[in-house]
């Protein structure tokens, strides 16, 4: 506490902890960036993050792209503006798309976040009513989906409900988590093989 030169006491000013921008990319124009719009006003605690989404950011190659372009960007002597506690993240399904373990490669190496789902969004939406082992196309995750969360449908309504899945989360993290520890135990030299999802890793910046 300073003294001031009348004799009164002030209170200094309080420091204030810079709040933690998170910028995210996603391969999906409804179905990540309202679950994760959802998920971090609801349950994002006591970082005072602002989260910042860059939808239907194309490839997964294109979407590390941005990542990078972005990180530059901020980075850069002109704006200096990426702090030291931001993120940067790319979200995007595995599905049929070329370049993944590149694309995935060049994101870890470059410093940026990887959630990635395979085969597709849907498997996130299926970890929240159990585990899932068998591979499976993007049709039948979505078809399973469907048939499991109420009023979810790819054509005509693509976003995850989040009265639904807010009673479930923990339990997708879990199993998504799981699943990943089992790819690696079958051997796969990709922590994504299908079916998996690390969706949850992204997630946790929030929490």
């Amino acid at each position: 506490m300073a003294k001031s030169k009348g004799g009164n006491f002030r209170r200094s000013p309080a420091s204030r902890q810079p709040k933690k921008i998170i910028y995210v990319f996603t391969e999906g124009a409804v179905t990540e960036p309202e679950y994760l719009n959802d998920f971090s006003r609801n349950l994002g605690g006591k970082s005072a993050s602002v989260l910042k989404i860059f939808p239907a950011a194309g490839v997964p190659h294109t979407i590390v792209q941005k990542c990078l372009a972005l990180r530059r960007e901020l980075c850069s002597r002109r704006t200096y503006s990426l702090g030291p506690q931001d993120e940067i993240w790319a979200a995007f399904d595995v599905d049929e798309h070329p370049r993944i373990l590149e694309s995935y490669n060049l994101a870890l190496k470059s410093g940026v976040g990887v959630a990635v789902s395979n085969p597709c969004i849907e498997l996130w939406g299926l970890l929240h009513y159990g585990e899932v082992n068998a591979p499976l196309s993007r049709q039948e995750a979505q078809r399973k989906l469907r048939d499991l969360m109420p009023g979810y449908d790819h054509h005509t309504n693509a976003r995850f409900p989040w009265g639904e899945c807010s009673e479930k989360y923990e339990v997708a993290i879990a199993n998504a988590q799981k699943g990943r520890g089992q790819r690696l135990a079958e051997g796969s030299i990709f922590p994504n093989d299908c079916p998996s999802s690390s969706f949850d890793l992204l997630l946790a910046v929030f929490l």
